[in-house]
């Protein structure tokens, strides 16, 4: 692994540990990386802001290949029932991170895995849609990016679930791994991330 994936690889890690840190929702399956550069930091949770956007737009692009993987999308709740949850301004667009979860989160290379990932989008009631571009990352301990995928989505405002259905790359190398994905507008992005186990 180059010195330069090795420095922006601690400063993503390093990010997410500071901005997890002071979240309201935090992943109970909390990991440590093993040794290498990246050494023990705290992964999983809700990243909020575009910190780690930042970092691995400057990566983007020095994937091994692409995630192949299949997205299935569902609304659970309409814009109203959203309101009940987060407070909106008058002209403000809001984008919040929920949830994610992996399974299996222990798995072996050219297996399949299921991420299943929740957020609530909300703006001006006469929006009928935003356009928002979730990326995924699949980020190694030894190797830097391994693979990385992303789309273009239109929702409604509401709080939607996706289940995206990946296979691990066949030549990813054994330890820690972790799934990131970015969710962003024009205005706001969040990011969540959850630890993989290759064996």
């Amino acid at each position: 692994m180059s010195m330069r994936k090795a420095i922006a690889m601690t400063v993503i890690f390093t990010l997410i540990v500071f901005q997890v840190g002071g979240c309201a929702y935090l992943v109970e399956n909390n990991h440590r990386l093993g040794a290498g550069a990246l050494g023990g930091f705290i992964i999983g949770g809700v990243i909020a802001g575009n910190g780690i956007g930042m970092v691995l737009g400057g990566m983007w692009g020095s994937a091994m290949g692409v995630l192949i993987g299949e997205s299935y999308d569902k609304q659970i709740e309409i814009r109203d029932e959203a309101l009940k949850k987060y407070k909106l301004k008058d002209g403000e667009e809001k984008l919040v991170a929920e949830l994610i979860s992996i399974s299996p989160q222990t798995i072996k290379p050219y297996s399949t895995t299921i991420a299943k990932f929740q957020y609530t989008v909300l703006a001006p009631k006469n929006i009928e849609k935003l356009k928002l571009i979730e990326k995924m990352v699949l980020l190694n301990e030894k190797e830097g990016i391994i693979s990385q995928t992303e789309r273009e989505v239109y929702r409604k405002q509401g709080t939607h679930v996706t289940k995206f259905k990946f296979k691990i790359p066949e030549k990813i190398p054994k330890g820690d791994t972790i799934l990131i994905i970015t969710i962003s507008s024009e205005k706001q992005s969040q990011t969540l991330s959850s630890p993989l186990k290759i064996i």
